[in-house]
């Protein structure tokens, strides 16, 4: 958890200015505090967070006002040292009821106000905050409430900056999250870009909403299958059947590889954008495999061509329907190879992520990824190395 030097200046501090109050272990079966004063010192037992059982994520809330801790069945929210609120989770939405006691959080993704929890039944439910009473209430969102498919990885990612990047990718894609740079958050501060959803399915489609809608904005068909490109499907879609443009290889053998690649999914999904003067967002996907996917992503102009997944040049004069005018259709994503030498296994359900993204490691920004083998990635100049 962090918070600024002085509470005053709480709403002005940089990111970069603010300092970690507590330092918060996770162990197989507990949990241990740790307060960062001149020295650092344990505090477990003085201090109401959860501390009977391990913490599978932590994070600020409500601009630094809050902490928020995510255990296996639970949450607390925390002023503090002081819990201000305690929320009970796994409950199920089946009638029935069963498997309800054994329904716990697999997963966690925070962006504030925004808390993404993946349930270990592959279901999603979704932590509101309200930054005007500091409280959060859960959620299901309505399209995966309806939805049979198993979810196997989540993440949320917030599209930072005056200018949101994803933006520029749909005319009116400002109208499909309901935020509005004009709007002014509660503590009088305008809010601070966007924020989306990342889903990935058992089936190996891979689905982008924004938040709090969650509309579909972007969608891949075989995620898993490790493309060269990644173009929305509806979008490749309106292409096809507008310019007569027949399915490539890859699609046509796709059958093929489901069956052989069945057994294999996302365990893990994480978006980020870096700083920088033209930086782009990089969309990460861990699979059981131990394969890593790393893509790109940029702006396609539509006045220029451009390529299917088969890499064949084709025009994209088609005219997009009303469907499609709230969709990232000019976003796209290339991929890029990751220079690692052994692939690594990942564990089943409940695995601690393996992907930390860090803004400023002796004045360094990249990822570091966990393992048996860690390793470093560092960001130079959109590169990753």
């Amino acid at each position: 958890s962090s918070r600024s030097h002085n509470s005053d200046a709480s709403k002005t501090a940089a990111e970069e200015d603010e300092y970690h109050a507590y330092l918060i272990i996770s162990l197989e079966a507990r949990t241990m505090v740790l307060e960062t004063a001149d020295l650092l010192g344990e505090v477990t037992e003085s201090v109401d967070y959860y501390v009977q059982g391990s913490t599978i994520a932590a994070g600020n809330l409500f601009g630094r006002r809050r902490v928020i801790q995510v255990y296996a069945r639970g949450a607390r929210i925390l002023d503090g040292s002081y819990m201000t609120q305690e929320l009970s989770l796994g409950d199920s939405n089946n009638e029935s009821g069963s498997g309800s006691e054994n329904l716990t959080v697999s997963a966690v993704s925070i962006a504030d106000p925004f808390v993404l929890l993946k349930m270990s039944d592959g279901s999603i439910q979704l932590l509101i905050g309200d930054p005007s009473s500091c409280t959060v209430s859960v959620n299901v969102p309505s399209v995966f409430e309806a939805s049979k498919k198993s979810i196997s990885a989540c993440a949320l990612y917030h599209d930072r900056g005056p200018e949101p990047w994803l933006r520029k990718a749909s005319t009116d894609a400002w109208l499909s999250t309901g935020i509005s740079e004009a709007i002014d958050g509660s503590d009088g501060s305008p809010h601070d870009g966007d924020i989306y959803c990342i889903v990935s399915y058992d089936d190996g489609t891979l689905e982008i909403f924004d938040v709090p809608n969650f509309k579909c904005v972007f969608s891949v068909e075989k995620f898993i299958s490790g493309k060269a490109c990644l173009v929305d499907t509806h979008v490749k879609e309106l292409l096809e059947d507008n310019q007569k443009v027949p399915k490539s290889p890859e699609d046509a053998a796709g059958q093929g590889r489901k069956e052989n690649a069945q057994n294999i999914k996302v365990t893990e999904l994480a978006m980020h954008r870096w700083s920088g003067q033209h930086s782009r967002p990089f969309l990460f996907g861990i699979l059981t495999d131990g394969t890593i996917l790393c893509y790109h992503a940029y702006l396609f102009e539509a006045q220029d061509s451009t390529k299917n997944e088969d890499g064949k040049e084709i025009k994209d004069s088609v005219i997009l329907d009303s469907a499609s005018s709230s969709r990232l259709r000019n976003l796209r994503f290339c991929r890029i190879p990751l220079d690692l030498q052994t692939r690594e296994e990942v564990a089943g359900e409940g695995a601690f992520p393996r992907i930390s993204i860090f803004k400023n490691v002796g004045g360094h920004q990249g990822f570091f990824l966990s393992g048996i083998r860690p390793a470093w990635f560092m960001v130079f100049r959109e590169r990753l190395r």
